[in-house]
């Protein structure tokens, strides 16, 4: 299983790469920012995306809803979810009805989306 996950706090990249990393069968690549996610993604596919939503970003940068719409929009076959610190439900559907699998809000444990993955794997 390949994962890409986006998050502009690095303390939430190194979770990742330590969660995700030591779980059999997984390639985890982490980016801080949707260039670094567009650049991967060009490289290869995915099966899964974890995007934060609200990223610290300058001018011209994108943020996880940019990353949503690259990817549905590209006709690509990555699976989508979304980690947000503070989302509206509003905003929450919206993402849901771009085909997002899911919005898990933090802080969240790795454990459950890593069953989540597990469970839209199979």
């Amino acid at each position: 299983m390949r994962i890409l996950a986006l998050d502009d706090e690095v303390t939430y990249r190194s979770m990742y790469e330590d969660f995700f990393g030591m779980q059999d069968g997984v390639e985890i690549v982490t980016v801080s920012t949707v260039a670094a996610a567009v650049s991967e993604l060009e490289k290869g596919e995915f099966d899964f995306v974890i995007s934060d939503f609200y990223l610290n970003r300058a001018e011209g940068e994108g943020d996880g809803r940019d990353l949503v719409d690259v990817i549905v929009n590209g006709s690509r076959k990555e699976r989508v979810i979304v980690v947000s610190g503070s989302t509206t439900k509003r905003v929450e559907e919206e993402l849901l009805q771009k085909g997002v699998l899911r919005v898990f809000s933090k802080p969240f444990s790795f454990s459950e989306i890593w069953n989540f993955l597990q469970e839209q794997s199979s």
